[in-house]
């Protein structure tokens, strides 16, 4: 597998592990305004959540899904602030979670809400926001649309209707290393980019049986490809 890029993302490292000649992946971060799918209505689903880990105070920051080679993997992100005497003077850690069951497990808010029905619905808003995207059709078909294996779809704040696609993102910096591991995740780029996303600008290797590679290079007799014998 060749891979161009700008940037060093987290499987970068296994790369020599997969040393053939195809596929090639050119690997370059692009941003598009697109229709967000209905997330926009999700965006508030974790801003109730109290979440203090390590004694900081954690902030939602948003939902999306990443793509990755053909299957969704939805988010929450929360960020953390360092601030000033009166307000967040800049963003200092984002915190990106991948499974309803952890983002439910970290929501502090439930200990303290006193009407079950309110806890209940919340609860059931969160797991239904998971499964709802994972399996998301619409977002499936951005893979071919826009011939990448790689992308994270999230709602733009104060944008109704509308969400960011980043094509070809930093995986590292959405902490996407704790869903998979750098060798499942470079093995899976390779199938993807291999079977999925091949075209005829980028066609596979094949192997060609020796007897037509003979006749394509001008050899005819039994010993094209090595020395003939010599005579005691």
């Amino acid at each position: 597998m060749k891979l161009v890029s700008n940037y060093h993302d987290y499987y970068d490292g296994v790369l020599k592990l997969f040393t053939g000649k195809r596929p090639f992946y050119m690997r370059k971060e692009s941003v598009l305004s697109i229709s967000d799918a209905g997330l926009s209505k999700k965006t508030d689903l974790f801003s109730s959540y109290n979440i203090n880990i390590h004694s900081e105070k954690w902030y939602s920051h948003g939902c999306g899904v990443i793509g990755f080679c053909g299957e969704l993997y939805p988010y929450a992100a929360f960020s953390t602030y360092r601030w000033s005497a009166v307000c967040a003077v800049d963003r200092i850690a984002d915190l990106y979670v991948y499974r309803a069951e952890d983002v439910w497990a970290l929501n502090r808010s439930k200990k303290q809400t006193k009407k079950e029905r309110r806890l209940d619905t919340a609860k059931r808003d969160t797991f239904s926001y998971f499964k709802e995207f994972k399996n998301n059709v619409w977002l499936k078909n951005l893979f071919l649309e826009h011939k990448v294996p790689v992308f994270d779809f999230k709602h733009i704040p104060s944008y109704a209707g509308r969400a960011n696609l980043a094509l070809n993102p930093s995986l590292a910096a959405r902490s996407f290393q704790k869903v998979l591991g750098p060798y499942q995740a470079m093995q899976n780029l390779d199938i993807f980019l291999s079977s999925v996303l091949v075209s005829e600008s980028t066609p596979l290797a094949q192997i060609i049986p020796d007897e037509v590679m003979q006749a394509k290079k001008g050899f005819t007799h039994k010993y094209s490809f090595r020395k003939a014998p010599k005579n005691k």
